[in-house]
């Protein structure tokens, strides 16, 4: 809805929305989100973190050596983590087993986050 929203703001009333539109009204729905999303961030344990930036990443299964080994958390820390968001909405559970990132926001701000070298306040 947000980005519906500002898509809607950035396109002139008589003219399509195109890739400028598009990319401006992502630009705009980021920033208005920016602050909700750190403070998730902020509430998330270590651990939740790395399962969250590891799901939003999409590059390997959450559970894989390499997933585990990039983002500093063992197999059984990472289970329980994403049990956590799961339960807190964060997290739904796939077909397959996996788990996907309900809000594509929360996915698009912990894409790429590695907090294997942030501190546990």
């Amino acid at each position: 809805m947000m980005l519906a929203h500002h898509l809607w703001e950035h396109t002139p009333l008589d003219a399509r929305a195109g890739a400028e539109e598009l990319d401006d009204a992502l630009r705009a729905a980021r920033a208005e989100a920016q602050d909700a999303l750190q403070a998730i961030w902020n509430g998330l344990s270590h651990a939740e973190r790395a399962v969250l930036a590891a799901i939003a990443s999409e590059d390997l299964p959450l559970l894989s050596e390499r997933t585990l080994e990039t983002y500093g958390v063992p197999k059984s820390t990472a289970r329980a983590a994403q049990r956590r968001l799961v339960e807190r909405g964060d997290l739904h559970e796939v077909d397959d087993g996996s788990s996907a990132v309900v809000d594509p926001f929360l996915a698009d701000f912990a894409h790429n986050r590695i907090p294997a070298s942030e501190e546990d306040e």
